[in-house]
């Protein structure tokens, strides 16, 4: 869209930005109808499909995948609460808590494939107990697998000598990388 160029007899000169009210209506209306044009044009299925073909091929490229991941992280600090209203509704839908069942159940299946017949279960349910606790006193405590169940480099088992409490922010923050020490 072009900026307007017109003479503007309140400051007597050819402007790009005019603060008069007659070139603020213009704007406005310019702005308007661009806008109802591209609802209307996103609206279509086909276009719809064209503009999220675009956003994933676009999303792929390493610089701008970045940028993308800074700009989430940027907002999601600026507007917590928001945030915290988005998920709250986001697990709210049907669909969301079977998407949530499927991985943690996933994750079950992961986890009992891991553990063989000759483990410890009652050292293990010693550390779920003790992070249970710890939540009750208010710890934000998870369980970690200090080599990952599954990762890139090397999988490890579900066993107690795997095992470790860790702060949940901590542990989020390792995901499933292998730390070396």
């Amino acid at each position: 869209m072009k900026p307007i160029t017109a003479f503007c007899p309140k400051i007597l000169r050819r402007s790009k930005v005019c603060s008069a009210p007659c070139h603020k209506q213009v704007e406005n209306d310019r702005y308007y109808a661009k806008r109802e044009h591209v609802l209307a044009t996103m609206k279509r299925p086909e276009a719809r499909e064209r503009q999220r073909q675009w956003d994933r091929e676009r999303s792929k490229k390493p610089a701008r995948k970045q940028q993308m991941l800074d700009n989430s992280t940027r907002w999601r600090l600026q507007n917590p609460n928001r945030k915290r209203e988005v998920c709250a509704a986001w697990n709210a839908k049907p669909a969301s808590k079977a998407i949530n069942q499927k991985r943690a159940a996933t994750r079950r299946a992961m986890q009992a494939q891991a553990t063989p017949a000759w483990a410890d279960h009652n050292v293990i349910a010693f550390f779920y107990a003790s992070m249970a606790y710890l939540r009750m006193e208010g710890l934000d405590v998870h369980v970690d697998h200090k080599v990952p169940i599954k990762c890139k480099t090397a999988c490890g088992l579900h066993v107690h000598f795997n095992l470790q409490l860790m702060y949940a922010r901590l542990n989020v923050r390792k995901s499933n990388k292998l730390i070396e020490v």
